[in-house]
């Protein structure tokens, strides 16, 4: 599901502009929601590039509070390096946005 078919699922018009601001990116294509904090969201989604599914976390740059965390988050699973822990692929900050994406992993909570 695009972030355009979103609209009217319940989530504010912040939610929609960050999954809109995601998408027009042309990086990720947002399937859903899999968690809400209060410092951001995570989606689950596929990288354009080669239609991996990962992990979006993703925090407003308005928040100091999800800033920080998505950077200490970032750094710390950049220097990680092992087959039984989530791959780090990225991390970005745009003007609205900042966000981090890892590898998706099928299970259970």
């Amino acid at each position: 599901m695009a972030a355009a078919h979103t609209h009217g699922t319940g989530h504010d018009t912040h939610d929609e502009n960050l999954l809109d601001d995601l998408v027009c990116a042309k990086r990720y294509r947002i399937e859903r929601v899999l968690a809400e904090g209060t410092t951001g969201h995570v989606f689950r989604a596929r990288r354009l590039a080669d239609g991996r599914p990962v992990v979006l976390k993703c925090g407003s740059m308005e928040s100091e509070m999800a800033r920080t965390s998505l950077r200490a988050e970032a750094r710390a699973l950049a220097a990680l390096d092992h087959p039984n822990i989530v791959r780090f692929f990225e991390h970005r900050e745009g003007k609205d946005i900042c966000f981090l994406a890892m590898e998706h992993l099928d299970g259970t909570d």
